[in-house]
């Protein structure tokens, strides 16, 4: 027997502690988190953003860690909201080698196609399970970035966000002390909507939900893709409006930094959903993010 199929064996063997009859998925190991206060093992999953959890040993951390650049299938059962493994096996079939499994790291070939969904009664229902029991102070893009991910998490959808920016020249003429606002977007039957749990009670559409922060039906916000115009066009309007993937955390990323570029996001960053986490009280389903560092987002 090869050293390779024998690690698999090993690693099944080793990991096996739940009923045969366990779900499954094919994907790759993202990060790994041992916690202190109980005996588990986290494991966030690339493929889906889903985190699984198992009984805590040494001899478990230091295999999964040893897992993470390879496709592995983790079997699972399913007791209430957590996901516990019941065995991990490395894939050496050349098919799952060259599957883009990993969403937490770059991959050149892989496209950003917004989902859209067929029926806007599922859009409501989204809508209305988004997490809730976010902080009475809270940054918006920071809500933006963890209701997105729920979104691609819970549902395998992509979706998008909106940022208002609000110009020197609106700020001036309404004393606005905001800068920006975003939140996510998700498009149904070619329709964009707006899903902002915490300024609203159902689904909007691009138009309505910028009428309500620019306070005006009238008001038109230009849609650009270069954040260098609106810098060189402050005076000329009251507001614009970008769309981007839902990878794109802050303004940062957008052209606000030192390179005045916009940065080339196609993934998920642990380490800025790690701090986004942090705007909601209910943190539970967030345990994978954990880095054991601390870390700040802009």
């Amino acid at each position: 027997m090869s050293s390779n199929k024998l690690l698999s064996v090993i690693a099944s063997l080793t990991f096996m502690i739940g009923s045969a009859h366990a779900d499954s998925i094919v994907t790759s190991i993202a990060n790994v988190f041992e916690t202190w206060s109980k005996d588990e093992i986290y494991v966030l999953s690339g493929a889906d953003g889903n985190t699984y959890t198992m009984e805590k040993s040494e001899s478990r951390l230091k295999m999964l860690k040893s897992f993470n650049k390879n496709p592995v299938k983790i079997n699972f059962k399913k007791s209430g909201e957590k996901r516990i493994i019941s065995s991990v096996e490395i894939i050496h079939d050349r098919e799952f080698l060259n599957r883009d499994l990993n969403f937490f790291q770059t991959q050149s070939t892989r496209k950003f196609v917004p989902t859209d969904i067929d029926r806007f009664q599922k859009v409501e229902e989204i809508f209305d399970n988004l997490n809730q029991s976010d902080e009475r102070v809270s940054q918006c893009f920071k809500r933006a970035h963890i209701w997105n991910y729920d979104m691609w998490a819970d549902y395998g959808i992509n979706t998008q966000k909106v940022f208002i920016f609000y110009t020197e020249r609106f700020r001036a003429l309404e004393d606005a002390k905001w800068r920006f606002h975003v939140a996510p977007m998700i498009l149904s039957g070619g329709v964009e909507y707006m899903l902002d749990r915490t300024f609203l009670d159902h689904p909007v559409t691009v138009k309505q939900w910028a009428s309500k922060f620019i306070k005006s039906e009238n008001i038109n916000c230009p849609v650009i893709t270069d954040f260098k115009y609106l810098e060189e066009n402050e005076m000329s309007r009251l507001c614009y409006i970008m769309k981007v993937p839902m990878y794109y955390l802050s303004p940062y990323d957008l052209g606000n930094n030192d390179s005045r570029t916009m940065l080339k996001k196609d993934h998920w960053v642990i380490d800025e959903l790690q701090d986004a986490r942090r705007s909601f009280k209910e943190e539970k389903n967030y345990m994978g993010f954990d880095t054991g560092k601390t870390t700040k987002t802009y």
